[in-house]
């Protein structure tokens, strides 16, 4: 487990500080106002703009983790109420809240207004717990992306390029959103409704589990207190954890002041959040949409300047009329017979018919 917040508080160990067992609370409209900017679940990550409704349900899942261990019912009231919830700034880097009496007898829990906040204490926890492994992922899958791109841009281009660039360059703009808009939030930032329980613990007049003179156990029985305090709500130094459920010991605490059944169990209702992995999904979906944009741009230009070079090439000239007028076609030429000399005969060899033909020349007639 990883310390990420330290709350400060006034704390009244073992008083019942209001009566009755029906406590109103305020939660005023500066509050709202105020600590809505400050959490990270903001619209272009989330697709939900935080409104103060659920502001309102996440200090109301605060109260309620109360009532369900002890016969307490909380309810919101418009004016002066027996708790009252501000905000501002509170000057000191080592608080985050902190609860304080007032004369009257009611109490004032103040957040402060400059510190960021989350409600998904599943995702966030799940993000601290393997911040190691998840930076190394990501600071991996973006070097890997980079190097693919520059690869790609100086290699020939081929048929499956456009798949590739798609794919380098919607993990390399998808690493660092997801990294700024997704996991550093969460190692930044400090669980509401958390906060806000220990506030209400000390509301009821519960002080911290682990201070040297605090006494753990439920009704008349009372034992000092061991290692289990570390998971209370009401531990001075809140380690993450991914359910924002009463530890057995707050639980104890409780019922000892104002009543309840000490065999019972510490029971805690909590509906799983989604908002972490949709924070992920968004981030990927806007990097793929910029990464097919670029690559979609990219192929334009290039399908634009081949077109160019090949108009700039030079053509041959068109044919003129002339030249495009059907010719005369000529006959073969004809093979001319190979006339090998013959060996010279004397005349008187040759028979006087054909010796005379021989000298002038006329071929010989066959006989049919």
């Amino acid at each position: 487990m990883y310390h990420f917040a330290l709350i400060s508080t006034v704390a009244w160990i073992g008083a019942r500080t209001i009566p009755g067992d029906s406590i109103s609370y305020n939660v005023s409209t500066p509050f709202c106002d105020t600590l809505r900017p400050r959490f990270f679940e903001d619209w272009f990550l989330s697709w939900h703009r935080l409104s103060c409704d659920d502001v309102h349900a996440s200090v109301r899942r605060a109260f309620d983790a109360w009532q369900y261990n002890a016969p307490i019912a909380f309810h919101e009231v418009r004016g002066a109420a027996d708790v009252t919830l501000r905000a501002r700034d509170v000057r000191d880097e080592s608080w985050v809240a902190f609860a304080q009496r007032s004369i009257d007898g009611t109490t004032i829990i103040v957040v402060d207004d400059s510190e960021c906040w989350y409600t998904d204490q599943e995702f966030c926890t799940t993000v601290r717990t393997h911040r190691n492994l998840l930076l190394s992922l990501s600071i991996g899958s973006w070097v890997s992306s980079v190097l693919t791109v520059v690869y790609l841009l100086v290699r020939p281009r081929s048929g499956m390029d456009a798949v590739a660039r798609l794919v380098a360059w919607t993990l390399f703009l998808s690493a660092p959103v997801a990294f700024v808009g997704v996991l550093l939030p969460c190692v930044q930032c400090v669980d509401f409704v958390i906060a806000i329980e220990h506030e209400i613990g000390h509301a009821l007049g519960l002080g911290h589990s682990d201070a040297p003179a605090q006494r753990c156990g439920c009704g008349p029985v009372a034992r000092p207190c061991n290692d289990s305090v570390v998971d209370a709500i009401m531990n001075s130094v809140i380690y993450t954890r991914d359910r924002a459920c009463l530890a057995q010991d707050d639980v104890d605490a409780v019922r000892t002041l104002y009543g309840g059944d000490c065999a019972q169990p510490a029971w805690c209702y909590q509906a799983a959040s989604l908002a972490g992995m949709s924070r992920v999904s968004v981030s990927i979906v806007y990097s793929f949409l910029i990464a097919w944009a670029l690559v979609a741009l990219n192929n334009l230009c290039c399908a634009r300047r081949h077109r160019a070079a090949r108009q700039s090439r030079p053509r041959d000239l068109a044919p003129s009329r002339a030249s495009t007028a059907p010719r005369a076609r000529l006959p073969p030429p004809t093979r001319a017979r190979s006339t090998r000399a013959l060996p010279a005969r004397p005349l008187s060899a040759m028979p006087a018919r054909a010796s005379r033909r021989a000298t002038t020349g006329v071929a010989p007639r066959r006989r049919l």
